[in-house]
């Protein structure tokens, strides 16, 4: 056989050994740890939780802004509102919301409530919850992508333990909340 045959040869056995191995890894390896990670096409409904009292609203939180983003803390600083803008408008918000889940990495998180579209404000929402147990203290958050007329936004709601974070009534805050 020539030099180049046995080149040739290599190489094919090189890429099918790659190939092979990839395979491999993609199927028994562990599933990604990105919270509310759904498999299937379908999203489930989320029903808004709209409180109306003053656990669902801003007042006595400091505001600060900054790059883009405001942030609202609590008066005993233990929760965040934060309000951001992307970079652009996302004509496919659900697969902008499905991205944003797969994207989160870190060492720690337990799920609270996978993705979900639920009407917030008027507005069609994509929601998901996770805790962040890699932090000391863990840090328990929720999540909000949705479209206004010219922005989309992601808003994140923290709070110091899951309790808190359903007793401040982000949802209601959220449909409140002067967008633009």
């Amino acid at each position: 056989m020539k030099r180049s045959g046995k080149v040739l040869l290599c190489a094919v056995i090189y890429v099918a050994a790659i190939a092979g191995l990839s395979v491999g890894f993609i199927r028994i390896g562990e599933p990604g740890n990105a919270p509310g990670t759904i498999t299937s096409a379908e999203v489930p409904p989320y029903q808004a939780e709209l409180p109306g009292d003053a656990a669902g609203t801003l007042d006595g939180w400091a505001r600060e802004t900054g790059a883009g983003e405001e942030h609202w803390i609590s008066p005993d600083g233990a929760s965040r509102f934060i309000v951001t803008r992307a970079a652009a408008y996302q004509k496919d918000l659900e697969a902008y919301a499905k991205a944003n889940v797969g994207a989160i990495e870190m060492e720690d998180v337990e799920v609270l409530s996978a993705l979900a579209r639920g009407e917030i404000g008027g507005r069609e929402t994509y929601i998901y919850a996770y805790a962040d147990l890699s932090q000391e203290p863990a840090e328990y958050r929720k999540i909000y992508i949705f479209n206004t007329e010219n922005r989309t936004y992601g808003v994140m709601g923290t709070a110091a333990s899951r309790d808190a974070l359903e007793e401040i009534g982000f949802d209601s805050i959220v449909a409140d909340y002067q967008f633009e």
